[in-house]
């Protein structure tokens, strides 16, 4: 390919994936040619951001190009979830001990027919790829005086709020939903933004969902991949980074898993400000949680803020062990791998960080949620990440 051609393609393309980073307005795609082996290999910019003056040091020691990510295997298609789906129980889940504590919050508050929807994530490690046209759902199931009917909804990487689409679905025959490179999942991540949800439907009185079905998502694409520009820099000459520094105002009266109604504030999950984000070549995190109780009522069991985190690349939740615990402090230290870092293109993390009440009563050696404590007073959260070294 001719240098001016290839230049001016690579122009096109940064113009593309800048939608990734938030900084320009969602362009038309742009394809790339030709396809093939030489397409999926991919070419890169003969001039890398290594050779630029106006990086730091450490990125040019990444040497960064552009390059493609290739999530079909060479293929036009891609299966996104194929199985069983068995209806949800009718009861949520109270228990903030696994992922399914964030299903259980999605079917108490967010249905409005007051129906239990069965929730349909998919697998960790399975994205809807940036070059995805159109994202086919088949839903399949016997007839039965238990299922009336099905009703679909689903979310995007764009959206916060999802869509139901119109009308039931008919068993055995493909939904076909478009999409745009802006509401697919980005490349460097393994946990998809995309969900969906089943619900009860009948066209004559109150739908009913008791049952199993089959459901298959496949994602589809043109016979194009798209171009990535450099990972951004976020680093520059800097080797620490407080990702996250806020004073909450808490209080919390807890009686083994319940909350007292109306004593709960400033506990519970929240997440990283908008536009930050845990980025590639985090070494290690560093949280520390600097508080007052003035609640004198439990002050001999030690009532205290606990911290527990879910990482970009996963859906479960994990409670590290704290470095150092101290009167009015606590500490603790997570060392980083690469998969838990947020996607170099992302806007906003995808960590989610949950802030809960612990103490040294005799019940918390059975849960780490069955407390007998009492807080009163605040908080201060800090969140301090380190480079790692090349």
């Amino acid at each position: 390919m001719p240098r001016t051609r290839l230049l001016s393609l690579l122009a096109c393309l940064s113009l593309l994936l800048a939608g990734c980073l938030g900084t320009e307005p969602e362009p038309a795609p742009v394809a790339v040619e030709p396809s093939g082996q030489e397409l999926l290999d991919g070419e890169v910019d003969p001039e890398s951001i290594a050779e630029d003056s106006n990086v730091s040091e450490f990125a040019k020691a990444l040497e960064e190009k552009y390059h493609y990510h290739d999530l079909w295997r060479g293929s036009l298609t891609k299966v996104l979830f194929d199985g069983e789906v068995r209806a949800a129980s009718m009861a949520p889940l109270e228990s903030p001990t696994s992922d399914e504590f964030f299903v259980s919050i999605f079917r108490t508050v967010f249905s409005p027919f007051g129906a239990n929807p069965t929730i349909i994530e998919l697998p960790e490690g399975t994205l809807v790829p940036p070059e995805t046209e159109f994202v086919d759902v088949t839903v399949t199931w016997a007839a039965s005086p238990t299922i009336t009917g099905l009703r679909l909804f689903y979310r995007d990487a764009l959206s916060r709020n999802g869509t139901f689409v119109d009308g039931g679905l008919e068993s055995g025959k493909t939904l076909r939903l478009p999409t745009t490179l802006a509401a697919n999942d980005m490349p460097h991540t393994a946990v998809s933004k995309w969900l969906f949800a089943l619900m009860p439907h009948s066209e004559r009185g109150p739908g009913v969902f008791n049952g199993t079905v089959q459901v298959k998502i496949e994602a589809h694409r043109p016979d194009v991949l798209f171009l990535a520009p450099p990972h951004p820099d976020y680093w520059g000459d800097e080797t620490q980074k407080v990702f996250l520094q806020q004073e909450v105002k808490a209080r919390r009266t807890q009686v083994g898993f319940f909350g007292v109604p109306g004593q709960t504030e400033g506990f519970g999950f929240f997440a990283l400000p908008n536009g930050t984000i845990v980025p590639p070549h985090t070494r290690l995190l560093t949280v520390t949680l600097d508080y007052e109780n003035t609640d004198p009522k439990t002050a001999s069991m030690n009532p205290r803020p606990a911290f527990a985190y879910s990482h970009a690349n996963t859906r479960g939740l994990f409670f590290p062990d704290p470095s150092r615990v101290e009167p009015g402090k606590v500490i603790y230290h997570i060392e980083m791998t690469s998969k838990m870092a947020d996607s170099p293109y992302a806007n906003e993390s995808q960590w989610r960080l949950l802030v809960y009440l612990d103490s040294d009563s005799p019940t918390a050696q059975v849960s780490r949620f069955a407390q007998v404590a009492s807080f009163e007073g605040s908080y201060t959260i800090t969140i301090l990440g380190e480079r790692e070294n090349l």
